[in-house]
């Protein structure tokens, strides 16, 4: 459900994260510890998790913001 989103958000800020040259990793170790809990816990449904991540990477991939409109 909205965990999916959630890590869609989570795709997206990283992407947008490196476009500005920001540091973006805490947002992928986020990630990481939040892929591995299905390890650890069986009823989490991890395909959702890796697909909203892929989904806020490919759609933030496709609106390309000019450096003004990021500092405006």
């Amino acid at each position: 459900g909205a965990s999916g989103m959630i890590f869609g958000l989570f795709g997206a800020l990283a992407i947008t994260g490196k476009r500005m040259g920001a540091d973006y990793r805490s947002i992928l170790t986020l990630v990481g510890i939040n892929l591995a809990m299905p390890l650890i816990i069986s009823n989490i449904d991890w395909r959702a998790h890796i697909g909203g991540f892929i989904g806020g990477i490919l759609a933030t991939l496709v609106i390309k913001p000019t450096r003004r409109e990021y500092l405006s």
